[in-house]
């Protein structure tokens, strides 16, 4: 029936996150913190340094996938980590990742050789220059922040 009026259809667009974890992994003795390059071809952050982590499997916690993404990336078991917050970061290609971040200064284990297959590098990178380090994506900044914010005065 024509009412005389133009039917608009609407379209909702839901925008979909990946639940992600994140775990600073730290040494306070040499007063440094764990982080990774990513390689060049990353779909999503590419060339960017950032803490070991990933997004999250069918049925996993973030603190699972922080735990299990340290071990697959770095080869340290990684134990007692503490929760700091979530961030939301947006990759090249549009996803929008959900980030849970946290902390650990309880791991074992030896750092696999790098190259690995998802990152070009691994470096052991003192607390105040970990605020300097570039590029790195909004989550990777705000943990970065916050280990140096907790530990700057430390001894």
């Amino acid at each position: 029936m024509d009412d005389g009026y133009r039917r608009i259809a609407r379209c909702v667009v839901v925008e979909e996150r990946f639940a992600s974890g994140i775990v600073g992994i730290i040494d306070t003795s040499s007063r440094c913190a764990l982080v990774l390059r990513r390689l060049d071809t990353d779909r999503d952050y590419p060339s960017q340094w950032c803490f070991p982590g990933g997004r999250a499997n069918a049925g996993e916690t973030t603190i699972e996938v922080a735990e299990r993404e340290a071990l697959e990336e770095t080869g340290l078991t990684i134990r007692r980590l503490e929760s700091l917050g979530r961030r939301e970061s947006t990759g090249a290609t549009g996803r929008v990742y959900s980030i849970d971040c946290f902390l650990t200064q309880s791991w074992s284990g030896s750092l696999i050789p790098f190259p690995s297959a998802e990152h070009a590098a691994a470096a052991w990178v003192p607390f105040e220059a970990l605020v300097r380090l570039e590029p790195i994506g909004p989550a990777t900044s705000w943990l970065a922040s916050t280990i140096w914010s907790r530990f700057r005065n430390a001894e």
